[in-house]
C-alpha cells in the first residue's frame, strides 16, 4: 500500500487498487490534523474500498475538524493559489459581487453569510463561477463584469455559488435534488441560464 498527499484544490480522495497494491492520494488540507482525524479518513477510504460503511460518510470527528470556523481561514490561501487568477477585493470595473450579496441577502434567499470570501475569477477554467464548501470561498467570473450584465445575471451565478456552500459538507450523502430545488426559488432562473448556456458559461 503507498499513500500520499496530493495538491487538490479541495479536500477529496482518489485511489487505485490492483491485485496485492492499493495507492491512495488525499488532498494535502488535512496534513496537519490530529491522529484521530487521519485515522477516520482512512477508516472511510478501507469501508468504500471493501464495501463497508465507507458510504456513509466521514465520521464526526472529520466532520467537526474539517468545518471548524478555523478551518478556512488557515487553509484558504493556499486554495486560492491553486486556483489561480484571482485576487482580494469585489469591486469590478461595472459590477461587485459583494453588491449581489447584500440583494440575495435582503431577498431572504441566503442567511448571514459573512464570513464567505468573495472574489472574481480571471479567465477561463470554471465557468460562470465556483465555489467551495470548506474554504467558505465564492469566486465569480469576470466575464460577467460589464455595463451590459443585469444584476440578476450577477446575483444568480453568486447565488448558486453560496448556495452550495449553504448545503454544508455532507460528503456522506446526495444534495443534488435539494440543491436544485434552493436554485428554482430565484426568478428567471431558465432565462438566465439560457443567457449564461450562450456565452459559453454554463453547460
Amino acid at each position: 500500500m503507498r499513500a500520499s498527499y496530493d495538491g487538490f484544490t479541495d479536500f477529496k480522495a482518489r485511489w487505485q487498487r490492483s491485485t496485492g497494491w492499493i495507492d491512495f492520494q488525499v488532498s494535502d488540507c488535512p496534513s496537519d490534523a490530529p491522529d484521530e482525524v487521519l485515522e477516520g479518513i482512512a477508516g472511510t477510504l478501507f469501508g468504500r474500498i471493501t464495501g463497508r460503511d465507507g458510504e456513509s460518510g466521514y465520521p464526526e470527528v472529520v466532520r467537526d475538524w474539517l468545518t471548524d470556523p478555523s478551518f478556512p481561514e488557515t487553509k484558504r490561501d493556499v486554495f486560492l493559489g491553486r486556483v489561480g487568477r484571482t485576487e482580494p477585493g469585489t469591486a469590478g470595473e461595472e459590477r461587485d459581487p459583494r453588491d449581489s450579496y447584500d440583494r440575495l441577502r435582503e431577498s431572504g434567499l441566503i442567511g448571514d453569510m459573512d464570513d464567505v470570501d468573495l472574489r472574481w475569477y480571471h479567465g477561463d477554467g470554471y465557468g460562470a463561477g465556483r465555489s467551495s464548501v470548506l474554504m467558505r470561498s465564492a469566486i465569480v467570473s469576470d466575464a460577467l463584469d460589464s455595463a451590459g450584465i443585469s444584476d440578476e445575471i450577477v446575483d444568480y451565478v453568486l447565488y448558486m455559488q453560496l448556495a452550495n456552500i449553504e448545503r454544508g459538507f455532507d460528503p456522506g450523502t446526495d444534495g443534488t435534488t435539494a440543491y436544485h430545488d434552493m436554485l428554482s426559488g430565484f426568478g428567471g432562473r431558465d432565462e438566465i441560464e439560457g443567457i449564461l448556456r450562450g456565452m459559453g458559461l454554463m453547460h
